[in-house]
């Protein structure tokens, strides 16, 4: 594991800083001491905050010698495509001839040899920063991307110059070894005793804001010369960072979130394996593969950290889900992925403040190795939202992007988790059910016609049937409207029915009293019965879908057609038998309600209406 290693100026004397009368340089980033709780609101009013209020009112703008700033408008623009010389940028135009390592102080001569065949990347900062300040995550990135991008290329091949501006006030070895301190060891620096050549760098590559790098190729070519966005939004998987990548990267985020998320976890599950301790205290360890190979996995995006989790948390949510869908034999696992991007705290101060959380509260979910890429690009296929759900079905055989979402909305009733399994698991229920299997019960397998004649349930099939539930029992409309319509279908249709079921009982519901003209109703009744009526809604409606008036169609063979013909009959030249029916769209009608009204959920909705049932 890869440890915030002290460079070894670190050690040396601190020189002149009077920490008693300026303590704000133990909240420099990056922290040896973390702070529970780095977020600036929650951090307004506290002593740290104070400081970081302080620190920035002092903050000023880098200024140079006009001789800097004389040799530099001597000297070639940079232009992307043309060949640049690293060696004189990082050599002062020959006046230094060395860097230094940041793990040792050893010297590493510059000459024409250093650089040949290897990439170079050269990272300018202002420094010292704030723990509270938003570009402190940002450089928590960078120095992320360089530990990935040592582990993606060899000695030979890569290297990485560290350069920094530092503000006047902090211009201290102290100060200066610090900030190096978050870097890899195998970094070049421009030593702090070399100001000059510092300021000259730093000019040269115009560092207007925190920060900026350079990049040339193996033939130094000028490949990147920009404030580093890759760095928060790309990970090393992004190098070189040029615009043949963002092209790329801009067809990769054009594609569905869902097809995203599939070419993601095709790298995810080949070489990852993960781990967890389990309930009794032992440490396990499985290939993603293994795990995936008959089990839904929920990849859990944890980017709160143990010290900003609260009661409104979603993972408490998640974990009562979690318990609910173990207790019924549901095939779940969770993953915790990592996600450190909204803090300046390296990934294994955060890995360690997360695991600790988990094991505090004998959470046994597995957890997923961290790699800065792959969980960038995870957290970016979600849009950057805290504390999502992504579910990865068996064998990868479907993804969903709105686990989160759905858990939250429906709870365990929502497994699998992805829209597709709502959908499906609510147009199963409804196919299964039948005339017989709605209306009858213990009490009544009949229905009632003119008030007081029973009709058996049984007796009405074959043929096609019309069930209205009426939830409310205040609106006259569908009674109006239901009329009209059935003395024109019954005219061409004989044997078409209509059933009435009421969810009030019959002191709270009176057609009289709603309209004396509607009193002699025409259609079949359903004797009413509370508990009946209480087992119609559960049928009829999804879990957490608020119950309305509805009509519910269903064909010659007793089973349900459809669940949404109220809008057929506002057709008033419509009068065949039967009525075109689609349970998958009727389904997606009731959800877009509930779920479906989140717009990120709607992206592809038109695909999902128009598919085949």
């Amino acid at each position: 594991m890869r440890t915030l290693s002290d460079s070894p100026t670190v050690r040396k004397k601190t020189g002149d800083i009077n920490y008693e009368h300026d303590s704000c340089v133990h909240d420099f980033w990056p922290l040896k001491k973390p702070f529970e709780n780095l977020c600036r609101s929650q951090g307004r009013g506290t002593e740290c905050y104070n400081r970081f209020l302080n620190f920035t009112r002092e903050s000023e703008k880098p200024e140079y010698d006009d001789d800097i700033k004389k040799m530099i408008s001597e000297s070639p623009v940079i232009k992307i495509g043309d060949p640049f010389d690293i060696i004189s940028l990082l050599s002062f135009k020959g006046q230094s001839n060395y860097l230094i390592r940041n793990n040792d102080d050893n010297r590493v001569e510059l000459n024409k040899d250093t650089f040949q065949g290897k990439y170079v990347m050269v990272c300018c900062f202002h420094a010292p920063i704030h723990c509270l300040d938003e570009e402190a995550t940002t450089f928590q990135s960078i120095a992320d991307v360089c530990y990935e991008m040592f582990d993606y290329f060899d000695d030979d091949d890569f290297e990485i110059v560290l350069v920094l501006k530092m503000n006047t006030k902090y211009n201290h070895q102290w100060v200066f070894s610090n900030f190096l301190s978050a870097f890899p060891p195998s970094c070049l620096v421009v030593p702090f005793d070399d100001p000059n050549r510092r300021d000259y760098i730093c000019c040269y590559l115009d560092i207007r804001l925190p920060c900026k790098c350079f990049i040339v190729d193996r033939t130094s070519i000028a490949v990147f010369h920009s404030f580093p966005d890759f760095a928060t939004d790309q990970g090393a998987d992004a190098f070189p960072f040029n615009s043949n990548y963002s092209a790329k990267e801009l067809e990769f985020m054009s594609m569905p979130k869902t097809t995203q998320l599939q070419e993601v976890m095709l790298s995810i599950a080949s070489n990852n394996v993960v781990h967890r301790i389990n309930q009794e205290g032992v440490h396990e360890e499985v290939s993603f593969s293994r795990l995936n190979e008959k089990k839904v996995v929920g990849l859990y995006l944890f980017n709160e950290g143990s010290c900003c989790i609260t009661k409104e948390s979603s993972i408490h949510t998640l974990r009562k889900a979690y318990k609910k869908c173990r207790k019924n034999q549901l095939e779940f696992e969770i993953v915790v992925v990592y996600i450190p991007f909204c803090h300046c705290l390296s990934p294994e101060v955060f890995q360690e403040k997360v695991d600790n959380f988990m094991e505090k509260n004998k959470i046994s979910w597995w957890r997923m190795p961290y790699n800065n890429s792959k969980c960038l690009k995870l957290w970016k296929i979600c849009g950057y939202d805290p504390n999502k759900l992504l579910i990865v079905g068996p064998r990868n055989e479907y993804v969903g992007v709105h686990g989160q979402e759905i858990l939250t909305k429906y709870g365990s009733d929502g497994y699998p988790f992805t829209r597709e399994g709502l959908i499906s698991n609510h147009v199963k229920l409804l196919r299964e059910l039948t005339l017989g299997s709605l209306l009858t019960s213990e009490l009544y397998d009949y229905v009632l016609k003119g008030g007081d004649t029973p009709i058996s349930v049984a007796s009405l099939q074959p043929r096609n049937t019309l069930l209205y539930f009426d939830f409310s029992s205040k609106d006259t409309w569908p009674f109006e409207h239901l009329q009209k319509w059935y003395d024109k279908i019954k005219t061409k249709y004989p044997g078409y029915e209509v059933i009435y079921v009421r969810r009030n009982n019959k002191e709270d519901f009176d057609i009289e009293a709603i309209d004396p003209a509607l009193s002699d109703i025409p259609w079949l009744v359903r004797p009413f019965q509370s508990k009946h009526s209480r087992s119609v809604v559960k049928k009829l409606f999804p879990p957490r879908v608020f119950p309305f008036d509805t009509l519910v169609e269903f064909g010659i063979d007793g089973h349900v057609c459809s669940v949404d013909t109220q809008n057929l009959y506002e057709d008033e030249r419509r009068d065949g038998i039967p009525l075109e029916c689609n349970l998958r769209r009727d389904v997606i009608n009731r959800l877009r309600g509930s779920l479906w009204c989140m717009e990120e959920c709607m992206e592809d909705m038109v695909r999902y209406l128009w598919c085949p049932t």
